[in-house]
């Protein structure tokens, strides 16, 4: 969703100009903030659909990708409070 979001954003601000609604398009402040977050929700994605899979043994991939998915999560320097907040959780 945070994909179609921002890749339509000028469709979207467009349309929503064009009628009388309470729905807003994110600012381009919170646009920032919507990339960020999904670089973190894309791993998890991936780790929700590499433990679902039918087609392989997924206990033997269940390990590493909790430890890819630790590392990834980790806080940084450079984390704005946020995402701080986000990998914390």
């Amino acid at each position: 969703m945070i994909k179609r979001v921002q890749r339509n954003a000028e469709p979207l601000r467009d349309a929503l100009a064009l009628h009388t609604t309470n729905v807003t398009i994110p600012t381009a402040t919170e646009l920032e903030k919507m990339k960020k977050l999904e670089a973190a929700l894309e791993q998890c994605r991936y780790i929700s659909e590499l433990l679902g899979g039918e087609k392989y043994v997924s206990c033997s991939v269940v390990l590493p990708a909790l430890c890819h998915l630790s590392r990834v999560m980790e806080v940084t320097e450079d984390n704005p409070s946020y995402m701080i907040k986000f990998k914390g959780t």
